[in-house]
């Protein structure tokens, strides 16, 4: 039983800062990760003639009585069974005196009067609190996965001297320190399918380096009643098989009956399973024939709880939905939507980039079109373009029947409760059902007949209607601003995030409240991480474009005895599918494997059946396919390989212990099986090997004969080369033919051998490598192969322009198989230019005294990012450059160009915005319900900008803060992160806050053939609006022709100024109808919402972004501040042969260019590195 107690935290401070960016990865060295902590601007206000310090968004020391200061925390990975010792330097600290510190008072509790709290005893005495300032938490379970949790307090307070010290800058250390007893039962392996999850919460988290790592795939139903033996249920299960899931089937009756036996019977078979399930479907209602119950949180009906199998946190151990039935025929009905959906046999391809969404402003305001919107932005960059939208344009009903009957992918609506009377009883939408979301009152509660159930069980097998899934949300108490941000974190999901499974898309639209709300204001995201409810097959396969097809190559029959395949998939254009699962079923067993880059795969099994197998290959967005493959007597000639019979003879000329090793010569003998109904005449027989260090000694043989069922031995000498490594693949490959056929058989050999790995690095007298400085580093190297390495020699490679090779260390040494090794004192130094926080390759090569020989990269950090240093580079290269980074070239000036008063030729562009997404105030009960546009407008760019590698002619500016490239009208006034759900995409955030046009405030723009500015100018928030506190700044795009130069990737630069900056939106969370804060949001993302910068979010900036001022200044760019030139990929300000060959190696695929490479490569522009650009490019050359 996994032990419950191992996570005692109260809520509030686990969720306090698991998104925060005041904690930064500064190194990673063998067994020492080193942390940096700056602590963000908190609020300072008087209270009970005291000072409180408070940040909205962070936890606070929770001593009654004693001094409330806030603390910071955030989650580190561990490595199972190894302990850890954490200590921190404070670097740098300031002291404020004569401050009186409020004392905590806990927490409030609705009806009650409490004494004022001040402990005497602290208060009177000349003591400093807190005494701890850092502590750590016990292990903590994602999942598959421990984390820990620390917490900082970066503060001392003493009462009687009346000084409170803050730690400007702390270094934390946390050190491998020993072995510790592990008392959970953790999955034996990792999920692929929680990745996303983890990459989002855990700040040093490490993927595993091959999908073979991962556990397979699995699936749990829990049916209630009897529904397990429904024969729906038997296909569901079958279907999953044969996308290669392992499904676990169990009813009600091993589980019991009740939440709480429910829930433990998952928590045992996440301690017991070897593959514990990754998604759990309930099938069933919470009454009737098949009865599973659920639990209530706060008044509402909820499954969520299900998910929580470890720790008291918003996090699921799995993703869960309920097939919501109350009759055999529902379980038919929904079923066998279910898999017409999936198998997509007989949908036509328009219905696949079809989408409807409605907003219902009345009485829920304009962002629930806002969120319409962005739904409908993030499908239509994925390359769905038929959007159906109704935003507040009425006759909701009808337009939603007519809109089923035509057939769409996805259906979506935001609105008020009672969902604008749409019914889902007159859509008729046959074979055509979608996925629906709509989150408002009352969609998803499991009394009655919900709508959201309603809209799966609409319909019959014979004539099927409505949705094959729908998520609501439970209790009339819902609220406006939860339910948008859940519902555009589902689409992130979907389309973002490639969390395709409709129970993962609910998880992360869970995930996307939790990073908007981290504090946990007023139990909302306890509240609303429970109430949206999943109605339909939480492994459902969410469609996002037109499937594509696969073809499988594999053999129509196969000989009985034998027990591997080699699989090729294709897709409909011929190319190899990458990361397809391929799964054998055979005699009711399944075998699965994930094809390679060439889209290959090796399906290997252990049992001797024989009969029809079938052969499946399945992956996300491509339908799956199918193959029947006889195994038993095969008519004719059969040859096949025993290779459980392969043998190997060293005893002549190696060391006789029958195993391959380097420069050894060896005899192999293959048994080769005639699995054919008639003799075999005439073999010819060749072995042969791609393996360049493998040579065979007359590869050639003939056999006159072998009869059918009958086997003959054939044998070769091989002779190796040194310079094989340890479960290195010979590629031996035995070719028989006839005259009439032949037969290409694998022969799966590997190497006993050295196997010399790169382990760590440590430097002497130095934490990290700096710029400019020359250092010491030492070198740990280990061999995990079975044979000694002597006399080794590793010598460090100097081509790399960014680090210098001081001294190398090319001393020999020894490392016994299974050893390790330190080589001392290599002496290097990076370039002085080099930014801060960067990580850089720097290549190696060895030889050893045998001649065993290779190279390989060493990833080394160079630098501690911090205030001064430029922000990035994110996955597609962009930084962000503040005016505070004065080492560097491409730091901006600030230089405010005025455009909006003075003959600064500005024009206005006439924009009205009264606050919360209205063009004037008023309106229902969540706002206004006029959307007239009036706060945006699209503008034409006089010059052709690149923005994330995408051509764009067309900008679109909105009152509050931000642009968007292309047309993407919004009334985006609530901010949230970068990247991730909500705003448009793809889009550049100067000061995205809810900013209003009332008292003088207007959006401006200057237009030229050099540049194009927008101005917001005297922009008040809107939470703020009767106040003089006001923003003005402006963004600048440059053209690239007039900038001079080209940057790496191609793409533009854009320059953001602030002349007078006021980031004061806090929130109202008390309220019934909740004030969105989170301050404002500072960064750019891509068209996706997948890749971005986030310079600020929150009122928290990363440790190397500049808190914004008035008179500070932004550029964004992907450039480092050199000079690039065009044919020189190999950057060594050159264009010669070099970059000829170089360019060769991309064509031929030896080589995988960077960003910076295939623009620089590209010379004729044509988007692709060919034949082409290197005729340009020798041509250029020879004219010199």
């Amino acid at each position: 039983m996994r032990n419950q107690t191992k996570n005692i935290i109260t809520m509030t401070i686990l969720v306090t800062s698991m998104f925060a960016t005041e904690f930064q990865l500064k190194s990673v060295q063998r067994g020492h990760k080193i942390l940096t902590f700056t602590p963000q601007e908190i609020n300072i206000e008087s209270k009970d003639g005291f000072t409180r310090l408070t940040t909205p968004e962070k936890g606070s020391t929770v001593d009654e009585g004693m001094p409330e200061l806030p603390v910071f925390t955030s989650f580190f990975q561990m490595d199972a069974g190894i302990s850890y010792s954490v200590s921190y330097t404070v670097v740098s600290s300031h002291v404020i005196e004569d401050v009186a510190i409020y004392p905590y008072q806990g927490n409030p509790v609705i009806g009650v009067e409490r004494p004022f709290l001040k402990n005497i005893n602290f208060y009177d005495t000349n003591t400093n609190y807190p005494e701890t300032k850092l502590t750590v938490s016990e292990p903590m379970i994602m999942r598959d996965i421990e984390v820990s949790l620390i917490s900082l307090t970066p503060y001392e307070y003493n009462s009687v001297t009346q000084s409170l010290t803050i730690y400007d800058e702390v270094e934390i250390n946390i050190i491998e320190s020993g072995v510790r007893e592990v008392n959970i039962d953790l999955p034996s392996r990792r999920s692929k399918l929680f990745e996303p999850f983890y990459q989002d919460l855990i700040m040093d988290y490490e993927p595993l380096s091959s999908r073979e790592e991962y556990q397979p795939s699995a699936i749990m139903y829990i049916c209630g009643g009897a529904s397990s033996s429904h024969p729906y249920v038997q296909e569901l299960v079958e279907w999953r098989e044969k996308q290669g899931y392992i499904v676990y089937l169990v009813s009600s009756n091993e589980t019991g009956t009740t939440t709480s036996s429910i829930k433990s019977f998952l928590q045992n078979v996440m301690d017991e399973y070897e593959n514990p399930p990754e998604i759990v479907g309930l099938i069933g209602d919470t009454g009737g024939s098949y009865s599973i119950p659920n639990f209530t949180y706060s008044g509402g009906a909820t499954d969520v709880e299900y998910s929580y199998l470890s720790g008291g946190d918003f996090l699921p151990e799995v993703f869960i939905g309920r097939i919501s039935v109350s009759s055999s025929s529902d379980i038919s009905n929904i079923i066998n939507k279910t898999l017409t959906y999936e198998k997509a046999e007989n949908q036509e391809d328009w219905w696949y980039e079809r989408a409807a969404l409605v907003g219902d402003p009345t009485s829920s305001g304009v962002s629930t079109i806002t969120t319409m919107k962005y739904i409908a932005n993030i499908m239509e960059n994925f390359g769905m373009d038929d959007m159906r939208t109704n935003y507040g344009n009425g006759n909701y009903n009808s337009w939603v029947d007519n809109q089923f009957n035509d057939g769409i992918l996805y259906y979506n609506y935001r609105g008020y409760i009672g969902s604008s009377s749409i019914s889902p009883s007159g859509t008729n939408s046959g074979i055509y059902t979608p996925f629906v979301g709509s989150l408002t009152c009352s969609t998803g509660n499991f009394s009655g007949t919900s709508e959201s159930e309603t809209w799966i069980r609409q319909g019959s097998i014979s004539d099927p209607k409505g949705a094959v899934a729908a998520v609501g949300v439970a209790t009339s108490s819902t609220h406006t601003a939860y339910n948008n941000i859940v519902h555009m974190g589902m689409y992130e999901g979907i389309f973002s995030k490639n969390m395709y499974h409709a129970g993962a898309s609910l998880a992360n639209g869970k995930l996307a409240l939790l990073k908007t709300y981290p504090t946990n204001p007023y139990q909302a995201v306890s509240k609303f991480s429970s109430w949206p409810n999943l109605m339909g097959d939480p492994a459902l396969h969410l469609w996002r474009s037109q499937p594509h097809d696969f073809t499988i190559d594999a053999p129509a029959s196969l000989p009985s005895g034998v027990q591997n395949m080699e699989v090729a998939i294709t897709d409909e254009n011929g190319d190899p599918v990458e990361d397809a699962r391929v799964t054998l079923i055979l005699a009711g067993q399944h075998f699965s494997a994930y094809t390679d880059q060439s889209g290959e795969a090796i399906l290997t099994w252990t049992s001797a059946s024989s009969g029809d197998a079938l052969v499946t290959a399945f992956k996300n967005d491509f339908r799956l396919s199918e193959v029947s493959i006889a195994i038993g007597q095969v008519a004719g000639v059969a040859i096949y390989l025993d290779q459980y019979r392969t043998a190997i003879d060293d005893s002549m000329y190696g060391d006789g212990n029958q195993q391959i090793n380097p420069s050894e010569q060896f005899e192999i003998t293959l048994p080769l099986l005639n699995f054919g109904s008639e003799d075999a005449y005439s073999l010819n027989i060749e072995l042969v090997s791609e393996n360049m260090n493998v040579n065979i000694e007359n590869p050639t043989q003939f056999i006159d004969m072998i009869s059918s069922n009958e086997n003959r031995d054939v044998a070769f000498t091989v002779l190796l080369d040194e310079n094989l490594y340890e479960g290195e693949s010979l590629d031996l490959v035995l070719i028989v033919s006839n005259g009439n056929d032949s037969w290409n058989l694998p022969i799966p050999t590997y190497v006993y051998g050295p196997k010399l790995e790169f382990s760590g690095y440590e430097l002497v007298e130095d934490l990290i490598l700096e710029p400019g400085v020359e250092s010491a580093v030492d070198l740990l190297f280990h061999n995990s192969g079975s044979r000694d390495i002597e006399g080794l020699i590793v010598e460090l490679d100097d081509s790399n322009d960014f680090i210098q090779i001081i001294e190398n260390n090319i001393s020999s040494i020894s490392i016994p198989a299974g050893g390790q090794v330190i080589l001392n004192s290599f002496q290097i130094k990076p370039v002085s230019h080099m930014i801060n926080g960067s990580t850089i390759s720097l290549g190696f090569s060895f030889i050893a005294e045998s001649g065993y020989e290779g190279s390989d990269l060493i990833a080394m950090n160079v630098g501690t990012r911090e205030e001064g240093d430029p922000m990035g580079p994110d996955e597609h290269g962009y930084y962000i450059y503040d005016s505070g980074d004065v080492s560097y070239p491409l730091a901006p000036e600030y230089d405010w160009i005025e455009i909006a008063s003075g003959g600064g030729g500005g024009q206005s562009l006439n924009l009205t915005d009264a606050g919360d997404g209205c063009s004037s105030s008023g309106g229902g009960w969540y706002g206004c319900t006029d959307m007239q546009g009036q706060d945006t407008q699209v503008l034409q760019l006089p010059f052709s900008f690149q923005f994330y590698g995408i051509q764009y002619d067309e900008i679109t500016v909105s009152t509050n803060g931000w642009i968007a490239f292309g047309d993407r009208e919004m009334s985006a006034f609530r901010n949230y992160s970068v990247p991730g759900a909500g705003g448009p995409s793809p889009m550049v955030a100067a000061f995205w806050d809810d900013l209003i046009t009332s008292n003088g405030g207007q959006v401006y723009k200057l237009v030229t053939d050099d540049y194009v500015i927008i101005q917001w100018n005297n922009m008040r928030i809107y939470e703020h609006g009767g106040t003089n506190d006001v923003n003005t700044f402006q963004m600048i795009l440059y053209n690239p022709d007039y900038m001079g130069y080209i940057t790496p990737t191609g793409d533009g630069e854009i320059k953001i100024q602030y002349k007078k900056y006021r980031n004061i939106s806090v929130g109202d969370y008390s309220q019934y109808t909740p004030l969105h804060g989170c301050y404002s949001t500072t960064g750019l993302e891509n068209h996706l919402g997948s890749i971005g910068l986030e310079y600020a979010f929150d009122n928290q900036n990363p440790t190397e972004a500049m808190p914004l001022d008035d008179e500070t200044a932004l550029f964004i760019t992907t450039s480092l501040g050199y000079t690039y030139i065009l044919g020189d990929v190999n950057q060594d300000d050159a264009v010669n042969v070099l970059d000829v060959v170089t360019i060769v190696n991309f064509i031929l695929g030896v080589l995988e260019p960077t960003a910076y490479q295939q623009y620089a490569g590209d010379m004729n522009d044509d988007d692709s590195i060919n034949i082409l650009d290197v005729v340009l490019l020798v041509n250029i050359i020879l004219n010199n």
